[in-house]
């Protein structure tokens, strides 16, 4: 669903000149977060993962700064390294 639909949710809603910014934020806020290595790593240093918002957060950072070695550039890399 996060994946899929939601996109395609939002595709559709600005083809049509709609915002349906919020509605997709309260959908995705309510769906149960995703289980994977890289979600559970990031909470073995403590971070709190409620929603799939948030998990999709997190593997957003790790494709845009950990995969690409870019630590020094993320807060959390560098409070990491500290």
């Amino acid at each position: 669903m996060v994946n899929a639909i939601l996109p395609l949710q939002f595709c559709y809603a600005k083809y049509q000149g709609r915002d349906v910014n919020e509605s997709i934020i309260h959908i995705i806020s309510k769906i149960k977060k995703e289980e994977n290595t890289v979600v559970r790593n990031f909470k073995t240093y403590g971070l709190v993962v409620a929603s799939a918002q948030e998990s999709q957060a997190l593997l957003q950072l790790y494709n845009e700064y950990c995969t690409q070695n870019k630590c020094l550039q993320c807060v959390i890399g560098t409070s990491l390294l500290r």
